[in-house]
Order: structure tokens, then C-alpha cells, then sequence
């Protein structure tokens, strides 16, 4: 059995479905028992309800003998670092008590040398706690989501543009999380290799290149349009996200900004055959998505 924690997430909604359709027994954890209705359907076994519950958290691993772990705080709390090193913890105390024999992490880049946003240096202590299990765990470290670009769909689609609060020209590492899904399922497939750091980049892009991408598969102008920390922080509080997530949502982009990435593209074992997904190949998907 695998336990597959954020299933109702981008990575692990892909994963499990990867896992199921190869024949493998899964545990699908979730808040929400409505949102896990598919899975239930084709068989997954559901596990709901909140990982900052430590006896949840280890019920949810007990009987599993591998396990996918994300981590997401709550942006509306305020507290979301807290909750992230929590869940963490909570994972940590779950390896060393239950039967886990290989667990798989999604951390981030930069979790080297510390970013001062909470949203990619709560990992730092959460690696350390899984770590000090002893037991072997895959860490996988992604770039930006190129899939974040699908929170721009309507702003695009009506008014042609999208917006971040950083300069257009700046290169940042960009990957799919279709191929985060499949490098965790070949590592399943493949199995445990003690302490093990895997960085996915991706491919480095600036905003105006995905700009000029997508604005030549629509056959319109698309323009990326750089907004103020404070025009940010006014859309982000609007939708009830907490002061606290915005000023780590910003520390963020300010990395982002120095460009100083520091991640090992030999750290992909040879054997995945791992190539990553091109703007070229990613944005037909999200053209057709706005026609």
C-alpha cells in the first residue's frame, strides 16, 4: 500500500493516478472526502482528515509500506509555517513508528542555503526531521510551477495579460508537475535509495518569454505586466490570505530576483530518463484550456 498525502493536489492527484493505473494498492489522504470521491471509486482506499493531527497523521501511515508527503500551510491562518513544520514532525514521527520502508518528499529549490520566504525554508527543517529518521527518503526539489500559470486563466482569456509582483526579464527555473508526478513514480518504481536529493529545475524562463510564448499560440498580444508589492498584497488580502503568506509570498519573489540558484542537474538519476517539459510543449496545453 501507498499512501499518497496531497491526492487532491497538482502532484499528487497526477501521481496517484500514475500509481493506480500501474496496478498499485494506494491510500489517498485528503481534508475533504468529496474531493476523493473519484479515487474511492476506482478502488483507492480514503484517509480524511488533517495532518497537523498527529494521531490522523499516523493512522493515515499505518499499514503502508511507501508514502508521498506534501506539505501546504494554510495561507488564510497566518501560521502556515508553523503548520508546515508541524505536518512535518508529524511525518517524521509516522516513519520511524510505522512499517514506511521508502518515503518521497516535494521540498523546493533553495532549500540549500535559505530564501527568507517561510513558503520554501520550512522545508529546511522539515528535511532535517526527515533525515534524522533513518530512513530512506527521496526529496525532490521543483522550480516555479509552470501550471501556476493556470491561476492567470481568466485575466488572459478577457484581458490579456498576467502579472507578478517581479521584473518580466529575469530567468527563473520552471517545471511541470506532470513530470514532478512521473520522476515520483519512477522512484517508486525504482525504490529506495537511502538519503537521496533530487533537484528539478526544469528549464529557466522569464515572464516574457511564457508572454510571447502564449501570446503567438493565441494569435494575440499577451503582455506580462509587473504589479507593486502593495497592489499584490491588496488582491492577495482580498481573497482572505493572511498578511503573514503575502510578506513570504513577496520575500519569495525577491529570490527570485537574484537569481542565484543554486541546484545540481546531475542529481537526476540517468536511469529516469528524465527530459523536461518545454514552454513550447506547455503552453498549447494552456492555450487550448482559454479557447
Amino acid at each position: 500500500m501507498i499512501l499518497v498525502t496531497g491526492a487532491t493536489g497538482k502532484i499528487g492527484s497526477r501521481l496517484a493516478k500514475h500509481l493506480m493505473e500501474s496496478g498499485n494498492r494506494i491510500r489517498v489522504v485528503s481534508r475533504s472526502e468529496e474531493k476523493i470521491e473519484d479515487f474511492k471509486k476506482k478502488g483507492a482506499e480514503p484517509a480524511v482528515g488533517n495532518l497537523l493531527d498527529r494521531d490522523f497523521c499516523l493512522r493515515a501511515f499505518d499499514g503502508c509500506g511507501r508514502a508521498f508527503l506534501l506539505v501546504q500551510g494554510d495561507p488564510a491562518s497566518g501560521r502556515h509555517y508553523e503548520e508546515e513544520v508541524q505536518i512535518g514532525k508529524n511525518y517524521a514521527e509516522a516513519l520511524r513508528t510505522t512499517d514506511i520502508e521508502h518515503a518521497i518528499f516535494i521540498s523546493s529549490l533553495g532549500v540549500e542555503k535559505g530564501t527568507g520566504s517561510a513558503l520554501i525554508d520550512s522545508k529546511i527543517q522539515i528535511e532535517a526531521d526527515l533525515k534524522d529518521t533513518g530512513i530512506p527518503v527521496t526529496v525532490i526539489r521543483p522550480g516555479n510551477f509552470l501550471e501556476n500559470m493556470y491561476n492567470f486563466f481568466e485575466t488572459i482569456s478577457s484581458a490579456g495579460f498576467f502579472t507578478y509582483p517581479m521584473p518580466g526579464n529575469i530567468k527563473i527555473p520552471h517545471v511541470s508537475v506532470d513530470d514532478i508526478a512521473e520522476i515520483a513514480f519512477k522512484a517508486f518504481r525504482r525504490g529506495p535509495n537511502g538519503w537521496e536529493i533530487i533537484d528539478m529545475p526544469g528549464i529557466e524562463y522569464s515572464f516574457f518569454d511564457i508572454a510571447m510564448e502564449i501570446s503567438e499560440k493565441l494569435n494575440r498580444m499577451i503582455k506580462y505586466m509587473r504589479v507593486s508589492d502593495d497592489q499584490f498584497r491588496e488582491v492577495f488580502t482580498g481573497f482572505g490570505i493572511s498578511d503573514k503568506f503575502c510578506d513570504d509570498y513577496l520575500a519569495m519573489f525577491r529570490y527570485f530576483e537574484e537569481g542565484d540558484f543554486n541546484y545540481d542537474p546531475q542529481s537526476m538519476p540517468s536511469e529516469f530518463d528524465y527530459s523536461p517539459k518545454t514552454l513550447e510543449e506547455f503552453v498549447p496545453e494552456l492555450v487550448r484550456a482559454i479557447k
